[in-house]
């Protein structure tokens, strides 16, 4: 058996007894607030074919869309910057750590206060969870490039813009790239969070209603669609990175 069919063996393996603990785990406890893996996946599949859930994801993911593309765009830009230039990283150092230690539940109302219960809220929660990840990636992978490697060019005759292009950017990349996989899953707390905290407008909504009519079967459905949607998320930031930097890729599987 090839490492590959391990692989797939081994996380359908661990995906199987988890089903099999949490389904013996309602038998044994008799728990009316949590359901059977069973009934939480018959939920599942029946939430799946009601419009009302895409609507509500879609209301959702649109404040994940706009706040992760809004944390990206500025994360890369000031990582790269503070990446290159010491005084400027020693100067925001300390506000980075701020926003990665920063209780998002805690300035929730200070959000309210300043933009009100409106889609820029949450598309402001889903920036401050993605953005310092972001920031700090970016940052790493350019502070790793080997000095050694940016002598050599300037010797050759390399300007800063032939720098950037031909040797920052790219050797810094799969750091980025990492940060972009971590920024969308915070991204996604964020998400989630803001509709329970904030503005109950998709599937926020769902999970009071849920909730409010004792439906526990629903409301973990939710969260397991909540999960896969997460999961294909991240799978597809998998495949651009993979088309984004393909020498990344290749070496590391030439290397296994």
């Amino acid at each position: 058996m090839n490492r590959r069919k391990q692989e797939i063996v081994l996380s359908f393996g661990l995906l199987i007894a988890f089903f099999v603990a949490w389904h013996l785990f309602t038998i044994i406890f008799d728990s009316v607030l949590i359901p059977t893996s069973i009934g939480t996946g018959r939920a599942a599949v029946e939430l799946i074919f009601e419009i009302q859930t895409w609507r509500s994801f879609w209301l959702s993911n649109q404040s994940l869309a706009i706040g992760f593309v809004l944390a990206i765009a500025v994360g890369v830009v000031i990582g790269l910057i503070i990446g290159r230039v010491a005084w400027m990283e020693r100067g925001l150092d300390p506000w980075l750590d701020f926003l990665l230690v920063l209780p998002m539940a805690m300035i929730m109302p200070v959000i309210i206060m300043a933009v009100g219960f409106s889609l820029s809220a949450r598309v402001l929660v889903v920036f401050l969870f993605a953005v310092p990840v972001v920031i700090v990636n970016t940052r790493a992978g350019i502070r790793e490039v080997p000095p050694e490697l940016i002598d050599m060019a300037r010797v050759f005759g390399a300007n800063e813009f032939d720098l950037w292009k031909q040797i920052l950017i790219k050797s810094a990349a799969p750091v980025m790239w990492t940060g972009f996989r971590i920024g969308l899953s915070r991204g996604i707390s964020g998400m989630v969070l803001s509709e329970l905290l904030l503005v109950a407008v998709g599937v926020g909504m769902m999970f009071q209603v849920f909730q409010g009519a004792f439906e526990p079967d629903k409301t973990f459905g939710l969260v397991a669609l909540l999960i896969v949607e997460s999961l294909l998320l991240l799978k597809v930031l998998r495949l651009v990175e993979h088309r984004a930097i393909p020498w990344f890729h290749i070496d590391k599987f030439q290397n296994q």
